[in-house]
């Protein structure tokens, strides 16, 4: 934490400030996974000072969620509407959260008007970024969420989520919260069940409640025939704000 007291100007406590270092816990090898989303932070610029685009891959396991993958890099819109299709491609998905802010409303248009991917919108609500990570920690402090202990990226993980909020950059702790809030709507690691109705589908079963009442299509092939119906969810409250 010294570097980022000294050269960043982003003084955090060594255990945290939000996010206490001893909370993670981490696994050698996934489990079987029930559901897997996306949630989707993204920027718009390549300056060197600019927000970065994070995708996050999340598996939803009978003991709780496991962070799978992660990508984050500076990418001009059609690396990123690329991007999001090849992560898709990766992973199959059972749901692509896209937080309806900055590219993310361009990439929710395009994909609704282009593809079949599962897509859910996801405003923010007016509440900051501190309390929305905040709403999470339970999750995490009473062991229900799982790092990979050797992917490449996680010592940057851990690094932004720990010196969070003072650090200069917030993309990772966003993704990380818009997963988090969605998940634990759905389902409840902690009685080890299952909050909302699933169903079976292509050997893992698919978040029913968000497909037949949020108004999320499907998984399918990228270019299949696009529908048009859009549905908002406000993190934070958990709310749609269309009343679906």
């Amino acid at each position: 934490m010294m570097f980022s007291a000294l050269y960043q100007q982003s003084p955090a406590p060594p255990q945290g400030s939000i996010f206490h270092r001893e909370w993670w816990k981490f696994y050698d090898a996934e489990p079987e996974f029930k559901a897997i989303i996306q949630s989707w932070d993204c920027g718009y610029e390549l300056k060197e000072d600019s927000s970065y685009s994070v995708c996050q891959t999340w598996g939803v396991a009978e003991n709780g969620f496991y962070l799978v993958h992660q990508f984050r890099n500076r990418l001009e819109y059609p690396d990123l509407l690329r991007t999001l299709k090849v992560l898709a491609e990766q992973f199959s998905p059972d749901l692509v959260l896209i937080e309806y802010q900055a590219s993310g409303r361009s990439l929710v248009q395009d994909l609704y008007n282009n593809t079949r991917l599962p897509i859910k919108a996801v405003k923010t609500s007016r509440e900051s970024k501190q309390i929305r990570a905040g709403l999470v920690t339970p999750l995490i402090e009473t062991g229900k969420v799982f790092l990979p202990r050797f992917a490449g990226w996680i010592n940057d993980f851990l690094y932004e989520v720990t010196v969070f909020p003072a650090g200069n950059h917030s993309d990772q702790v966003d993704a990380l919260s818009q997963a988090l809030l969605f998940l634990k709507s759905r389902f409840n690691p902690t009685k080890n069940r299952r909050a909302s109705p699933l169903r079976v589908s292509s050997g893992r079963r698919l978040l029913a409640t968000s497909n037949r009442t949020a108004g999320v299509r499907p998984r399918s092939r990228l270019n299949a025939a696009p529908r048009v119906n859009l549905s908002f969810t406000v993190i934070g409250r958990l709310e749609n704000t269309r009343g679906i």
